[in-house]
């Protein structure tokens, strides 16, 4: 299993690579509201789950996590960058 997550995680990030982060993603960040949305959000919204999945794994075997400087910041860096329509989604508690 380790073995093929680490070829899906080559070829997302060569896919993620491939884009221009300026142009609209495929798909847009529901999550934050949005009805489309910009590649750089799609992959940031890409690597904060998968971030956030294998904190869950980590936990589950035992493991240390990865709350290192960098992951840390650039998780910051991409919930501050989320849209303020994110305060309009019907997802957010009010």
């Amino acid at each position: 299993m380790i073995d093929m997550m680490k070829v899906v995680c080559e070829q997302s990030a060569r896919f993620h690579e491939s884009l221009d982060p300026f142009a609209p993603a495929r798909f847009a960040v529901s999550l934050a509201g949005e009805e489309t949305s910009l590649n750089w959000f799609d992959t940031a919204r890409e690597l904060t789950e998968r971030w956030h999945h294998q904190q869950h794994i980590r936990l589950a075997t035992n493991r240390p996590g990865i709350m290192t400087f960098g992951a840390t910041a650039t998780l910051a860096g991409v919930l501050v960058s989320v849209p303020s329509s994110f305060s309009k989604s019907p997802l957010v508690p009010r």
